[in-house]
């Protein structure tokens, strides 16, 4: 996600979470449980889309 996005939403209230993998399920677990983390990751641009981590 961009960082104009990322800034629209905590603009807006509403918490980013970037950078989770894995089964959906399992992610919704480790939010639900208070340990999903961001990884804070920001794409610069878009010709990496789904890749911005790598």
């Amino acid at each position: 996600m961009g960082d104009k996005a990322q800034q629209l939403f905590a603009n807006n209230n509403i918490e980013v979470v970037v950078g989770a993998k894995g089964p959906s399920d399992d992610v919704v677990k480790m939010d639900i449980d208070g340990k999903l983390k961001s990884t804070g990751s920001v794409c610069k641009e878009h010709a990496h889309e789904g890749h911005c981590n790598d």
